[in-house]
């Protein structure tokens, strides 16, 4: 099933392509340029050549759009797409009853949003996701897993769990259950996914820790995205202790695992120890120091989503986001845009309007941005950075003409994060499988 939005080019087409400038993680180029592109028969391609342009006849005239590597978005929620754009309301406890309330809960339901979704994304330009297969009821539901992966898209679908006061050991015991049963992937990577700090106990993270490493499974959370999360981990009290009460989920501080005086991500590490490296936190909003080294110690990968972090009015309480603190400490940090009720693009799911809004507010080097896109979150998802740069004689998982102008004088690819154009596809990858074994499976 391909159930993506159409590139330009199909499997097998041979193109000379005319482009403005040509960029990825190392720099941009300016042109005018003459690209030669083959497309293979997954719909990724191969860039033979890249010359100066000779007044040559082509066969797509883009001379005002720069050609960039296809993304990769490490955090979105494609099981939510369905339930749209949405305001906030200023509460997250009543948004989150908000989501759990709207949410599909049939199998049927959750695959058409998912299908949804990845159609969303590949018109925003997008080959690869960290897509976060939710919990309706609490209890891990595998059709978002098996659609994303059937859909063509790459990544890694994240099995998500809660497993809290009262509901610990169910939330242990279904996960384990599930990844148990889970059936080889055809195009995507499987993952594990405890929920948050203030809905995963301590031995809840412990356990998804040793789930990963016993299946080789890459492993995710939401991390450090709000005060009362880091006040509900510290002391134990707040907004998100009166949440799980009126859930019936609160047992005691000692039970769970809060109210050390840890911040979350120090909670995190405690759980996890050697056993978390290369963890994909999302959002990590509020980091001391001390939060950022520890990061830097567990290899993690820290997905920035600037559109979701304005939504929910956490650059106001915590302040500006440390990206760069991040990112000059080692950490890989890249951009995701979390799920489309937070987004302002009906028409796409991309993080390059992230991105956008980054560049523009903070002047963020458009190269660095546009790493941030491609080769970053691609190294923590685990997948090849080789394959989402512009190199002659290399494949590539998808290209991109961006439209853009010089009359900002910073060049092309300043541009492209200064307005607000769809990217055009003119191809991406899929159905490509991530190993060299077949697998089969029926429907579920």
């Amino acid at each position: 099933m391909n159930s993506g939005s159409s590139p330009i080019l199909a499997a097998g087409d041979a193109c000379l392509l005319r482009v403005g400038a040509v960029a990825d993680d190392r720099g941009e180029r300016p042109g005018p340029w003459l690209v030669r592109v083959l497309v293979d028969r997954f719909g990724g391609a191969t860039i033979s050549e890249i010359q100066s342009d000779r007044s040559a006849a082509v066969d797509l005239d883009r001379p005002g759009a720069v050609l960039v590597p296809a993304f990769v978005n490490a955090h979105t929620h494609l099981d939510l797409t369905d339930v749209g754009i949405r305001p906030f309301g200023g509460s997250f406890d009543a948004w989150l009853e908000m989501v759990m309330d709207a949410r599909p809960r049939t199998a049927e339901a959750i695959r058409a949003a998912v299908v949804a979704g990845v159609r969303l994304s590949r018109a925003g330009g997008v080959v690869a996701v960290g897509d976060i297969a939710g919990a309706p009821g609490s209890s891990p539901e595998l059709a978002a897993m098996f659609a994303l992966d059937e859909s063509g898209m790459g990544g890694v679908s994240f099995m998500e769990f809660f497993a809290i006061g009262a509901r610990e050991r169910h939330g242990i015991d279904t996960v384990h259950t599930a990844f148990d049963g889970l059936p080889a992937s055809r195009n995507v990577r499987f993952g594990v996914q405890p929920h948050a700090p203030y809905t995963v106990s301590n031995r809840g993270y412990a356990a998804a820790a040793a789930i990963a490493g016993t299946h080789g499974a890459p492993i995710s959370t939401h991390l450090a995205e709000s005060p009362s999360e880091r006040r509900f981990v510290a002391d134990g009290e707040g907004p998100t202790r009166d949440f799980l009460e009126r859930l019936g989920l609160w047992t005691s501080a000692e039970e769970i695992g809060v109210g050390e005086g840890l911040s979350p991500t120090a909670y995190l590490a405690r759980a996890f120890g050697e056993r978390g490296r290369g963890v994909v936190a999302a959002h990590g909003a509020d980091l001391s120091d001390e939060d950022i080294e520890l990061l830097a110690q567990l290899h993690a990968t820290v997905v920035y989503c600037p559109r979701s972090a304005t939504y929910f009015g956490f650059d106001l309480a915590v302040g500006a986001h440390r990206y760069r603190d991040l990112l000059d400490a080692g950490v890989n940090v890249c951009f995701g845009t979390d799920s489309i009720i937070n987004l302002d693009t009906p028409d796409r799911i991309s993080p390059l309007d992230d991105a956008r809004l980054v560049v523009r507010r903070d002047g963020l080097d458009p190269v660095t941005a546009l790493a941030m896109l491609t080769t970053y979150p691609a190294r923590g998802l685990g997948l090849d950075p080789a394959k989402f740069r512009v190199e002659p004689g290399s494949p590539i998982e998808g290209i991109l003409c961006l439209p853009t102008d010089e009359g900002s004088g910073r060049g092309r690819l300043a541009g492209v994060f200064e307005n607000g154009a769809a990217p055009e596809v003119l191809t991406l990858a899929a159905g490509r499988a991530v190993n060299d074994l077949p697998a089969t499976r029926g429907d579920v």
